[in-house]
């Protein structure tokens, strides 16, 4: 089955429905003719959001053709985990400087073992792993679909929208290595 490796949160995004559309500059069908129609997997690149990604999408839903309302939920518990977790980040270095400290000095028999601290990383999407599939559909450029409306001006004219539909979640996701543009999972169906 050939994938798509896509980033956080828009992996999630996707496996939701809040996101019927991966935008690339590229038509698939130059590449892949005989994959519209057809099921991909959908797998969650391993580069980790940032409360600046998360919060960028939550002020622009409209612009990033996400379904608000749908993306709302989950998107707000991201945020969330995000802001807890740089609020967290003082105490963790604090500690982090103390295990140091410890891990010069000599040790002795009968010392209880200290273990590092954890760093707080706010991440509650799956990083690297594969989150389901979803039929592609014929892909359109962005300026059929959204041009003629307020922000047409702003809509790159090289940008292709891929419809995404009938989306399978996996419960639980499946770890995979991903690769750039489309590529064969050989997990799949």
């Amino acid at each position: 089955m050939k994938a798509l490796t896509v980033w956080q949160p828009w992996a999630s995004l996707i496996m939701i429905g809040a996101k019927p559309y991966e935008f690339r500059r590229w038509d698939y069908r130059e590449r892949e003719p005989a994959l519209e129609n057809e099921r991909i997997g959908i797998h969650a690149g391993v580069r980790p959001v940032t409360l600046d990604d998360v919060e960028d999408i939550i002020d622009r839903y409209r612009h990033f053709a996400v379904i608000g309302d749908i993306a709302d939920p989950l998107l707000r518990k991201l945020e969330k985990a995000l802001s807890d977790a740089e609020a967290e980040m003082p105490a963790y270095r604090s500690a982090l400087a103390r295990y140091r400290r410890q891990q010069k000095k000599p040790r002795f028999v009968g010392d209880p073992e200290v273990s590092e601290p954890e760093k707080p990383t706010g991440q509650i999407l799956p990083l690297g792993f594969m989150l389901g599939t979803a039929k592609l559909l014929k892909p359109r450029k962005c300026t059929e679909i959204f041009g003629g409306g307020p922000d047409s001006n702003r809509i790159d004219h090289h940008m292709w929208a891929w419809p995404l539909a009938d989306i399978h979640p996996f419960e639980p996701p499946i770890p995979a290595r991903g690769a750039q543009g489309f590529w064969t999972w050989h997990g799949g169906a």
